[in-house]
């Protein structure tokens, strides 16, 4: 594990995530001096359920699973890659995880604490207001897709009365902002 991201290097931060072309390369610099470098192996917990998070996680290189537990079984409602981001609300209101997120592979991640975001918002309230406006797309956008798809009922999304679960499955899915495969 590296204690920065800044050999990311700040052209290849801004291509990596496109919600963010708003920043300039030397803005990306600035970011990438505050993240943290976490390579992880297949596997590796990086947010556990009911843990306190304090900060999102780009995803670099290989993926996150977000699961829910249920007595022993894990329920998968989302999977991130490359280009994406977990932990996001954790960046503006650190609280208790609501889900678990896991490595699918090995992966890279760079993580941004809410300490070093409200020292960025101090010294560089532009990159912070870049940040806060992709997420404040990315949530809006995920409820955007909840609502169609819970205006349109079980009926409507193909699956059918019998199939209830996959149904509420599939809105946490549209909730968590991705379209993956359940565990079960």
């Amino acid at each position: 594990m590296s204690d920065t991201a800044q050999d990311m290097g700040p052209r290849a931060f801004v291509e990596r995530f496109p919600a963010l072309t708003e920043l300039s390369v030397a803005d990306a610099g600035i970011l990438l001096r505050e993240m943290q470098r976490l390579d992880l192996p297949a596997g590796k917990e990086v947010i556990a359920r009911g843990d306190l998070n304090d900060s999102i996680y780009f995803i670099w290189g290989g993926g996150v699973s977000v699961g829910l537990t249920t007595g022993e079984a894990v329920l998968t409602v989302g999977e991130f890659t490359a280009g994406q981001w977990i932990g996001e609300t954790s960046l503006v209101d650190p609280a208790p995880a609501s889900a678990a997120c896991t490595t699918l592979a090995d992966s890279t991640l760079l993580s941004l604490s809410h300490a070093r975001f409200m020292e960025l918002r101090r010294s560089h309230p532009a990159i912070t207001s870049t940040l806060l406006q992709m997420l404040n797309e990315s949530l809006a956008e995920r409820m955007r897709r909840t609502v169609r798809f819970l205006d349109r009922g079980p009926d409507a999304s193909g699956l059918g009365d019998q199939d209830q679960r996959h149904w509420l499955l599939e809105a946490l899915r549209r909730v968590i902002g991705t379209a993956a495969r359940s565990a079960t």
